[in-house]
């Protein structure tokens, strides 16, 4: 069948060249465009003008010596080879849905294998997006990691189709991926690993800790948090370990990634990948990553030196370039705004501390910026005695009580009600705002009084009665 459909696509075979380069040999030859997309490089400005905008000149379609994305034949699967060879994969695909649309393709390529999916609670809810599309029922209460004397008697009574493991987190916490491996392997089940927050581990001080030296079958990066290219980017690699035990294929990954991923990608978002992989290839990304991990190491350092700061330190160590604070005096909230008016933006508040990241473009100013203005802030509010926040009381989620499936209660009729009146009902719906995006509920759970501590929620959608 796909060979078939494969006779209907114009030829994009063009082995000599990149698809950067394939790029910029069609843009020099067209002329005209009578192809989407349809905006002809012209764009609204501001000033409400529709003029010609360069950046646009990238934005284009499947044409031919362009391949696609759908069935790679040209310079897309080549390029997926040589990202496969960078990060030592047996194949790797391009997601132009983050790494959100690899994660749940992974999970429903899964599906074939069991009924349960072991899910720790500070799963990325596109992992309960997946559970939804893929009908399996997730087991959430693993804490924060998985045992071996979890899994064995959870074997006995279910067929766990895999396992699905966060590293780093959000807060740039590393876990003992060999080790879950390791575990994983004895008993047969498949290891995803949403490293999101690592596509750079490979090259960093950390790298023993990277999920693709560690024994992980499945591996999704998102490429816009640590590295360069643009928001929505990602990859989704197969170990040789995939495919040799568990039989798992590009093909069949592919075909799922085809199900939830757009039709129509933005070549602007794989140009941009193409690039990436060129700058590692020639080793001038990994320059680069090296240098901002000392800026990561220094602010680290220089936090963790001030009387007024707690640094976030777990067990088996961080990335340099996730760093989370909580100050002592000033509440997280406080804190962001007075950050905010002196120009400076952190990425989250999380928890009682506030998390601050960077990326591959991070400069040494950035940091010095930074610590200045918590002088300011400390000078500040040494000279005002007014009390600059309380600490807010975080709730502690309970264990989950899942009822239904994810996907029955997904489907399932429903209707929107406060949230003091879904009290005791069952939740139709994934609650998980991002960032981080952890699902504080899931469809088909059981919902309790300690929902009434997330003040962001106002309504929920639930199971109706019958």
């Amino acid at each position: 069948m796909l060979s078939s459909l494969k006779s209907l696509l114009p030829s994009s075979r063009q082995d000599s060249l990149s698809l950067a380069d394939a790029i910029k040999k069609h843009i020099r030859q067209e002329r005209v465009s009578f192809h989407t997309p349809g905006h002809k490089g012209f764009c609204w400005q501001a000033d409400g003008s529709f003029t010609r905008d360069s950046w646009l000149e990238e934005d284009l379609t499947e044409l031919p010596g362009l391949d696609e994305l759908a069935y790679p034949d040209g310079v897309i699967a080549d390029l997926e080879k040589r990202a496969a060879q960078i990060w030592g994969t047996e194949s790797t695909l391009i997601s132009v849905n983050g790494a959100t649309a690899g994660i749940i393709a992974a999970i429903i390529m899964l599906a074939k294998r069991g009924t349960h999916l072991l899910v720790p609670r500070n799963c990325h809810r596109s992992v309960i997006h997946g559970l939804v599309l893929s009908g399996l029922q997730p087991i959430r209460d693993m804490g924060y990691g998985i045992r071996a004397q979890q899994v064995s008697p959870l074997q006995e009574n279910t067929k766990i189709a895999g396992m699905v493991i966060t590293n780093p987190t959000y807060a740039g916490a590393l876990a003992d991926i060999k080790a879950i491996a390791e575990l994983a392997g004895k008993h047969g089940i498949p290891l995803i690993v949403d490293e999101a927050q690592g596509a750079h581990l490979l090259w960093s001080e950390n790298h023993k800790q990277a999920a693709l030296h560690s024994g992980a079958d499945i591996v999704i990066h998102s490429l816009h948090k640590t590295l360069s290219c643009p928001t929505q980017t990602g990859l989704v690699h197969l170990s040789e370990k995939a495919v040799t035990q568990y039989g798992f294929s590009a093909s069949e990954l592919r075909a799922c990634m085809t199900l939830i991923q757009s039709s129509s990608p933005s070549y602007i978002f794989i140009n941009a990948i193409d690039k990436l992989v060129i700058s590692l290839s020639n080793g001038k990304a990994q320059q680069e990553l090296e240098r901002v991990e000392k800026l990561g190491r220094k602010l680290q350092q220089s936090l963790q030196e001030r009387q007024d700061m707690k640094l976030y330190k777990p067990a088996c160590g961080t990335i340099a370039t996730d760093t989370l604070i909580k100050h002592k005096h000033i509440s997280p909230q406080k804190l962001q705004d007075l950050l905010i008016d002196k120009g400076i933006f952190p990425e989250a508040i999380l928890g009682q501390g506030l998390l601050f990241f960077l990326g591959i473009g991070s400069q040494e100013n950035d940091i010095d910026i930074l610590l200045s203005a918590l002088d300011q802030i400390h000078a500040e509010r040494r000279s005002n005695t007014e009390e600059s926040g309380q600490q807010p009381t975080i709730p502690t989620p309970k264990a989950a009580e899942q009822i239904l499936s994810p996907r029955e209660a997904f489907f399932i009729p429903s209707q929107v009600v406060p949230v003091r009146q879904a009290i005791g009902q069952i939740s139709a719906e994934c609650r998980a705002p991002c960032p981080p995006g952890w699902p504080v509920l899931v469809p088909g759970q059981h919902i309790g009084e300690e929902l009434l501590q997330f003040k962001s929620v106002e309504s929920i959608r639930i199971a109706k009665q019958t």
